[in-house]
């Protein structure tokens, strides 16, 4: 099965992945790619790139991401491609040309259907936590998650909202969400 969790920063992506993937022995979880690529020059946050630099890396991480989820029988994907395009739209579309928007927008349109189930935590149930790279302003991660939702909807994407509760059991989880 191929899981993929989606939303704003902060709202438990990568807590919940921890929480069940001990108890799904043929998953793979499949990290975000931004901070792979930030790391490998030598960057802390997206916002120490240029435009050009942005827009480099955010293709090179999209591409890494279809990557490994093509070549994943399951997983468990930290973020989606829809999250990826909700950070173009905001943070790099303005520098763009229309041609590299568009085919990063069919770029994801073509990719999301491969998912078969997107999962989406409630937002607001945890403080958004500094990590050295997400923006811990509410407002712009609520942006952020509501576009993500939006894009969802716009492609008639199905999602599960999912309220996690630390208390339950992997077990309990991986019942609720169907993850089987």
């Amino acid at each position: 099965m191929k899981v993929a969790f989606s939303g704003g920063g902060g709202t438990g992506k990568t807590t919940l992945i921890k929480h069940i993937s001990s108890h799904l022995p043929n998953y793979t979880i499949i990290h975000d790619y931004i901070d792979h690529e930030l790391r490998l020059l030598g960057l802390s946050s997206p916002k120490q790139l240029s435009d050009i630099q942005a827009r480099q890396v955010r293709l090179r991480a999209l591409g890494k991401k279809i990557k490994s989820e093509l070549e994943t029988p399951n997983f468990l994907s930290d973020k989606s491609v829809v999250d990826y395009y909700a950070y173009w739209l905001i943070w790099t579309m303005a520098g763009a040309a229309h041609e590299e928007s568009q085919r990063f927008e069919e770029t994801v349109k073509s990719h999301v259907r491969n998912y078969d189930l997107v999962i989406i935590p409630q937002y607001g149930r945890f403080e958004i936590a500094d990590n050295g790279i997400r923006t811990t302003n509410h407002f712009h991660q609520f942006r952020v998650h509501a576009l993500i939702r939006g894009i969802y909807g716009e492609l008639n994407i199905p999602t599960k909202e999912y309220s996690l509760n630390l208390k339950d059991s992997p077990e309990k989880v991986i019942e609720d969400l169907r993850i089987i």
